[in-house]
């Protein structure tokens, strides 16, 4: 009963979240790794409000809910898009809110972490939105300006995607369930030692195949 608006705001999120996370797989698999950096935005976005939420309780998972209404009215203006989030104790005080005040205000991430991660959601978006820095940009191994125009690419930019996507998806998959199921029963789940198990999984992979 203590965390009973948090379930119930966030059980949709989290069904959306695993889809989103099938999907990056799904382009992974097929080569696709610029457009699987796109989907880690989404993925990216869903894990701070999934953590932020929470960490600030009740009070904010209730007014998340109720956000859908009042967004839906105001024309999905983004002024209302983070609206919710004021109902946090931290954000109380400002006149709007954003992504970048729910990321700034998460416990558990270092502010070196954040300022690189908040780097790379910018990039990531520029890329979505078609700007000429985005367009220019490869997600391969590294940030690369050389996009390869040949019709089939080369390995080593899906080899390299593979790392850049998968190394950015499984640290935050990692966080957000094991917060979740630090306050949600598991169900026997045990979710320390599936993590050690799929962490070894994951480097037995990756180094064979980088």
């Amino acid at each position: 009963s203590e965390c009973i608006k948090r379930h119930q705001a966030l059980k949709p999120m989290m069904i959306k979240y695993r889809d989103v996370f099938d999907e990056i797989i799904c382009l992974v698999e097929n080569g696709f790794t610029d457009g699987a950096m796109q989907r880690w935005r989404t993925f990216y976005e869903y894990s701070v409000i999934i953590m932020f939420i929470l960490q600030q309780g009740e009070t904010v998972a209730e007014a998340y809910s109720d956000n859908r209404n009042e967004s839906l009215n105001d024309g999905l203006n983004q002024r209302t898009n983070y609206a919710w989030a004021k109902a946090a104790d931290c954000l109380k005080e400002k006149k709007q809110t954003n992504f970048k005040m729910l990321l700034e205000n998460l416990q558990g991430v270092d502010a070196i972490t954040k300022i690189s991660l908040l780097d790379f959601y910018k990039l990531t978006s520029q890329s979505i939105h078609g700007s000429p820095v985005g367009i220019s940009i490869a997600f391969n191994e590294y940030m690369s300006e050389e996009i390869n125009d040949l019709h089939i690419k080369h390995a080593d930019y899906y080899s390299g995607g593979v790392s850049t996507v998968i190394s950015h998806t499984m640290n935050w998959l990692m966080a957000t369930y094991s917060m979740y199921f630090s306050i949600f029963p598991d169900g026997g789940l045990n979710i320390d030692n599936l993590w050690s198990s799929l962490i070894k999984e994951y480097v037995k992979v990756f180094y064979a195949t980088f």
